[in-house]
């Protein structure tokens, strides 16, 4: 099955709707995001990067990052708290999403911290399903309880699949009452090396790691 098999036609004006829908959400939420969601999105860092790598320092090391559906920037939180060095180092940070006064608090963030290194931070205000970003062009792939509030949540697999470098790193959590797992695990399992399915009690995401064939 090619990737692009796993694109539904849909309705665009639904797509659409919907769309507007969840900005509109997120817009009206982001002053209380951190608050009500930090330990729940901690917890699922914690168990991806403890999966990804037993040194995240060296991991990160000269990568282009995506995080895709970034919000307030909670994995940069996480990262700056638990991996301080890794700014002292050179990789290149890209969070985009759908949501501008998510990505507006997320960039105050940003300024209020000292960056240190040659980092390279960028936040774009955009959709998963279409992302403005080269083919080939990531090391890591961070989809972080994102990909669940798409109108067409394949479509943004595929899309987020594209812009990776082959073997890039590709990690995903998504709400396990969002989720057609079976298909899910086929689709990945076709298109992933190594894949690492984690279920856990403790979280309420599914976690699925791998590396772009």
């Amino acid at each position: 099955m090619d990737l692009l098999d796993l694109i539904k036609l849909s309705n665009h004006s639904d797509d659409h709707d919907k769309k507007e829908e969840m900005i509109e959400k997120y817009n009206r939420t982001s002053h209380f995001y951190d608050n009500r969601y930090k330990q729940i999105q901690y917890e699922k860092f914690r168990i991806i990067t403890e999966n990804l790598s037993l040194n995240m320092i060296l991991y990160l090391e000269d990568k282009i990052i995506l995080d895709g559906g970034a919000g307030t920037g909670l994995f940069f939180d996480y990262i700056k708290k638990y991996f301080k060095k890794a700014f002292e180092i050179t990789f290149s940070y890209i969070g985009t999403d759908i949501s501008l006064n998510m990505l507006n608090r997320f960039k105050k963030k940003l300024s209020s911290n000292q960056i240190q290194g040659e980092n390279k931070m960028h936040l774009i205000l955009a959709d998963l399903e279409h992302l403005p970003l080269r083919e080939n062009s990531i090391n890591s792939i961070f989809l972080i309880t994102s990909l669940q509030n798409l109108p067409n949540p394949h479509r943004g697999l595929v899309e987020s699949i594209r812009v990776g470098k082959s073997c890039a790193d590709v990690n995903i959590s998504i709400l396990r009452k969002k989720l057609k797992q079976k298909k899910l695990e086929e689709f990945l399992q076709k298109h992933l090396d190594n894949l690492n399915i984690i279920d856990l009690d403790q979280i309420e995401d599914l976690i699925l790691m791998g590396q772009k064939s």
